[in-house]
Order: structure tokens, then sequence, then C-alpha cells
């Protein structure tokens, strides 16, 4: 068996030659042309960056449309690093102001946009993003490009119809741990490698902020918990001996991400919970030895 403590390490140039072909084959069993179109939701955080970067290589940058799609409280450095990935690849690209559509939305409802459940109306603003996204590759004759990462798949941190929709998921078999591997290797901007993860759905918001725990102790633990097959308390018995000196209350991260199961309490961990937001899931290239809906579909095993 792999050493798990060395199981989200990757070799980004064999990761990145299979991600490259997927995007050409995809594109040409799809619309039986060698040379497809495609289309990224460009949003100025890592993964859409990356996914750019690789459809470039791919097909060309004439074939990539990045699309910029903010709402009105979006925060202007997100446009500033979406567009620093547009003129590194020279790609043709529209911004389309949302506002107007998702608050039209609650207008038409006789509601105030401003005072909408946050949950509810960031699932809309990723909807419709994901509308925009659609019209602009029947506009461009293209196919969409996904860009949700296998982190936020496994833990239902992406919106049904939403930001978890398109004709490819790219990157959906790597831990964003190993998304940030890949991108310091293909050239992506420092400063969008650096910058904390967000959807940017409200000010100030970060991925990390809402799951309670940094990516790279969500995917040590998931990467064990799906990759490896361990069990619960044999992944936390090892990262405590691994990785205990960084101060990550591991248990906790394990009973939340994984769930528990013992005579005294049986709960899922949001793996399992979110399972259902993965039953449709798009294409989504093979790069390890648990595929999300290939490899990896849990039984369910909750409840007495």
């Amino acid at each position: 068996m792999q050493d798990p403590r060395y199981v989200l390490n990757i070799n980004p140039e064999l990761v990145r030659r299979i991600l490259v072909e997927a995007i050409r084959h995809t594109g040409e069993a799809i619309r039986g042309e060698a040379v497809g179109r495609w289309v990224v939701n460009l949003s100025g955080g890592l993964d859409s960056a990356i996914v750019a970067f690789l459809a470039c290589e791919a097909v060309g940058p004439e074939n990539v449309r990045a699309l910029l799609l903010p709402y009105r409280t979006s925060m202007p450095a997100s446009r500033e690093d979406a567009m620093r990935v547009v003129e590194a690849l020279g790609i043709g690209y529209q911004v389309y102001d949302i506002t107007p559509a998702v608050d039209g939305l609650y207008l038409s409802k006789g509601d105030d946009p401003d005072a909408a459940n946050k949950r509810a109306k960031g699932n809309v603003m990723a909807r419709m993003r994901m509308i925009f996204g659609y019209e602009e590759c029947e506009r461009w004759n293209a196919l969409m490009l996904g860009t949700s990462n296998k982190s936020e798949t496994l833990l239902g941190y992406t919106t049904i119809w939403g930001d978890s929709a398109s004709a490819l998921n790219l990157i959906a078999d790597l831990y964003k741990t190993q998304v940030r591997q890949l991108a310091r290797n293909i050239g992506v901007p420092q400063v969008v490698v650096d910058k904390a993860p967000s959807a940017d759905l409200e000010p100030n918001q970060t991925d990390e902020s809402d799951i309670g725990f940094s990516y790279y102790a969500v995917d040590s633990v998931l990467a064990r918990f799906v990759d490896m097959g361990m069990l619960p308390d044999e992944i936390k018995a090892d990262l405590r001996a691994t990785q205990g000196e960084l101060g990550i209350d591991w248990d906790a991260a394990v009973d939340k991400l994984c769930g528990v199961a013992t005579e005294a309490a049986m709960r899922p961990g949001l793996v399992d919970i979110m399972e259902y937001k993965r039953r449709m899931t798009p294409i989504v290239p093979k790069i390890s030895r648990a595929t999300i809906e290939l490899d990896y579909r849990p039984p369910k095993q909750w409840g007495r």
C-alpha cells in the first residue's frame, strides 16, 4: 500500500499531459472536431485559472473564451486577478454583470435582494453564472469547462446546476493541494496561486473559513479516507503520529469529514452527507485511484 503521508504528491508533468489530452479527446468525441472550442467562467481564483491555462495548451488561446461574471458585491481584486490570467494567456473574454439577473429574480417575487438568505442567494449567483456560461457556449458553438476540484466535490462545496455543471469537469480528480502543485508547474500567476480560495459570493468570504479547516488539513484527511480506504480511527492515529506538530485538531477534522461510527454515536460526515451532489457528475479525467463516481461511490451505512 502507498505510504499515506505522500498520497497528495503528484507528478505535475504527467497530470498536465493527461488533462490536456482529456480536453482534446472530449472535444473531439462530442463535437467531432480535432480542435474544439471551450468556455471557462473565470473567477480570479486558482481553479478556474489552471483550467484556462490547460485549455489554452490543449486547443490554443484562440479557441478558449473566458467569462468574467461579477455581482455588485464581488471583490474588485477578483476581476483584477482574472484579468491577469486573460492577459497572460492572450484569450478572448467578456465581462457580464450578473447583478440585474440575480436581483431581478428576487424583485420578480416581490423580495428585497439585500434581505435574501445568504446561502440561497449564493446558489442563485452560482447558477446564474452557469446560465451565462452555457448561453455563451451556444452563441460560440463551444463546450463548458468545469472548474470544481476534488476537495470541493467531496464536501459538497458546490452548487448543483451551478459550478458543478459542465461538459468536462477537468480537475475534479485533483485535491486543492494538488491543484496548487500543478499551478506552480504550468505558470499560473503567483498572486493567483497564493491567494485565499473564495467563491466570492459575499465580501471577505473564504472557503477555508466556511469549512472550518485549511485545505491542507481537509485534503490530508480526504486522501486517506477516499484514496487509501483508511478507517477514521486509523486516519486520526496516522495524522497525529506524522503531522501532530502542525497544531491541527485532526480528530475534529476527521469527525467532521468522515463521520463517527461507534456503539455510542453514529453520525455521517460531510463526504457521505453530500453524496447526492455527486450523482450528476460530468466527464472527469481519471488521475487518482479513487475517482468520484467511477471508483468511489460509498455504500450507505448510516442509521440503525
